[in-house]
């Protein structure tokens, strides 16, 4: 018996939905314009930490929905071209919305 199996596992085909609130009406109170997804957590956007946890959970679609600056959450989305999920981005609060 191999001590290392080499066969690749097959990619799930769930769904992640990520849901982010609509603080836009504390944007006077912060300096940064930008929706609280975009800021950064350590060496990386909150967005990206939930993208490695999609990834790492052999995630294969991704469903985000996003009131607020949905064109800021859709730029840092296509521009993590290291992710392999397919995404597609809502601009709505909530799946029933």
């Amino acid at each position: 018996m191999p001590a290392v199996d080499f066969k690749p596992r097959a990619r799930k085909r769930e769904v992640l939905e990520i849901e982010i609130p609509d603080w836009s009406e504390l944007d006077h109170q912060m300096a940064d314009g930008r929706p609280f997804v975009l800021w950064r957590v350590g060496y990386q956007s909150l967005l990206h930490h939930w993208l490695d946890h999609a990834i790492n959970s052999d995630v294969g679609f991704l469903r985000i929905y996003c009131p607020g600056k949905p064109h800021l959450v859709r730029q840092a989305m296509e521009d993590a071209t290291l992710c392999p999920i397919d995404w597609k981005l809502i601009p709505s609060r909530t799946p029933s919305a």
